[in-house]
Parts: structure tokens; C-alpha cells; sequence
């Protein structure tokens, strides 16, 4: 049983980080929303999310910004 529980926590604090970037991304509110809500299902949630949900793609380096921050 402890084992299950060790499993559990560790998909939720997977979830977590995953909702806190889901909710950074670009996507309406609508997919926000029910990506957040399938997130939190202990386990399948997070298996569900890295299959399915899609991951804005990279800049070619071109369209990427010359600018350079500094402290």
C-alpha cells in the first residue's frame, strides 16, 4: 500500500509541474482547463498529458530575438 502511495504523490507532484507550465503556454482557456483536469488522475494523468498534449515548437533561428539580457 505505501508503495501506491510513494507512486501517487510523485504523479501528483509531476502534475503540478506540468499544470504550472500548461498554464504559461499560449493555449486557449478552454484546453487549459481540461488539460489540467486530466493532469490531476493519479498516474494516467501525467503518462496522458506527455503522449497527447502538444509542446509549442522551437523557433528556427531566424525568428529568434537578438536580444541579450544582462544583470
Amino acid at each position: 500500500m505505501t508503495f501506491f502511495v510513494v507512486i501517487a504523490t510523485a504523479s501528483e507532484v509531476i502534475a503540478l509541474w506540468c499544470a504550472v507550465n500548461l498554464w504559461r503556454t499560449h493555449a486557449t482557456l478552454i484546453r487549459k482547463l481540461v488539460w489540467t483536469m486530466i493532469l490531476f488522475v493519479p498516474i494516467l494523468g501525467p503518462v496522458f498529458y506527455g503522449g497527447m498534449f502538444e509542446v509549442p515548437s522551437v523557433q528556427s533561428e531566424g525568428l529568434r530575438s537578438n536580444n541579450e539580457w544582462h544583470d
